[in-house]
């Protein structure tokens, strides 16, 4: 029988398990998504700590967008805001590490 994609992938990514049975494994891409990005990006910046791949980090609004057909910006009103801040909240956290 076939194996899962899932398998597949974790089985490329796979660094080595650990003793108690866990497993290490790279990851080669960061997807972010509007509900914690903003929170990680100021524990980095509270840190000193830059993204170390900006150009493998990728950034999604999922949570707060209405889903039905025929949405806009003002289907949401009370996350408006949040939306539109996403892409500038981040931007300066992946610019600055690109240089």
């Amino acid at each position: 029988m076939g194996r899962a994609l899932l398998d597949k992938v974790w089985d490329t990514h796979l660094i080595g398990r650990r003793v108690d049975g866990r497993d290490l494994i790279f990851v080669d891409r960061h997807i972010l998504h509007e509900l914690h990005a903003p929170h990680a990006f100021k524990k980095l910046k509270a840190v000193g700590r830059k993204v170390r791949r900006a150009d493998l980090t990728f950034s999604t609004l999922d949570h707060m967008l209405a889903s039905r057909p025929g949405r806009d910006e003002n289907t949401n009103p009370e996350e408006r805001t949040n939306i539109f801040m996403l892409p500038l909240s981040i931007l300066p956290y992946l610019d600055s590490s690109r240089k």
